[in-house]
């Protein structure tokens, strides 16, 4: 105890309330971030389900068409396809199904790659996360001192 040092208690209590002051007002900035973030994503999804909503209709309509009309395609096909080549009504009914199958695949595959172009908005969302993200590391490193407009866009 003898070789301790003593401090000088002098300012100890405006340290403390300058610290708290910014903590608090941190705190308070992150969670009006946080706010704006869940409203921007808020946003997002109804743009994107207003995008999405005619395309997934129509790949609905597509699908259960095309379920329905599949059974007589194939074998309409197959059996053309034993009478007028000299394949069997096996082999003819065997090349339209995996016709009717790869098309099918295609069309909806074009469908499903269309629907994902709806949902790119997000990216809204996430430019402003980072964004937001960055601005809070910059406070936290420098003490306070970044202002949200120093960061850019």
């Amino acid at each position: 105890m003898a070789r301790q040092k003593e401090m000088n208690g002098a300012g100890n209590g405006q340290n403390v309330a300058s610290f708290t002051r910014g903590a608090g007002e941190l705190a308070h900035d992150v969670i009006e971030l946080g706010e704006l973030q869940v409203n921007l994503l808020r946003a997002d999804v109804s743009e994107a389900l207003e995008r999405s909503t005619l395309p997934a209709i129509v790949v609905a309509i597509g699908l259960v068409a095309a379920a329905s009309c599949a059974p007589a395609i194939v074998l309409s096909v197959g059996f053309a396809l034993a009478e007028f080549t000299p394949l069997s009504v096996a082999g003819g009914l065997a090349i339209a199904s995996v016709s009717v199958f790869v098309l099918s695949m295609a069309a909806a595959g074009l469908a499903a790659w269309r629907m994902k172009s709806s949902f790119a908005v997000f990216h809204r969302s996430m430019d402003e996360f980072s964004r937001n993200v960055r601005w809070i590391k910059a406070v936290l490193r420098h003490g306070g001192a970044a202002s949200p407009t120093r960061l850019s866009r």
